[in-house]
């Protein structure tokens, strides 16, 4: 297996680090669990300028590792860059991006509807460590 992990200086909350796996790129954050709401929330986002800015569709990054680790569950999500531009989470010329957004590695019955979207939209891309 073929890696370099290199820290990155934004997103220090949420392990913020650039991933190169197999010649491919991605950038990597730590999920976090909060007490408010189901799902894990992620930090999105980038400076330019100074500025907090949605990551661009146009990075050099083939994707996004997202790591999620509590007492009962440890696993990730790799999110290919193209489908984070074609569901709206990097910013392009069809969508604003988003500055952060939940992942839920499992469903549960408390579970809104969106969270359900989002669930079956994104479960194929979980895997359990």
């Amino acid at each position: 297996m073929n890696y370099k992990i290199l820290d990155n200086d934004f997103n220090l909350k949420y392990d913020g680090k650039i991933v190169e796996y197999n010649t491919k790129y991605y950038r990597y954050r730590k999920a976090r669990k909060t007490n408010k709401k189901e799902g894990y929330f992620v930090a999105f986002w980038e400076k330019e300028n100074k500025i907090n800015v949605p990551f661009n569709s146009k990075m050099d990054y083939d994707g996004f590792i997202i790591y999620i680790k509590d007492k009962k569950l440890e696993g990730f999500f790799v999110f290919s860059k193209d489908f984070l531009v074609e569901n709206g989470y990097l910013k392009s010329e069809k969508f604003n991006g988003k500055m952060g957004f939940r992942v839920y590695p499992i469903q549960t019955d408390t579970m809104n509807e969106t969270a359900i979207k989002t669930y079956n939209t994104t479960k194929s891309f979980f895997k359990i460590i």
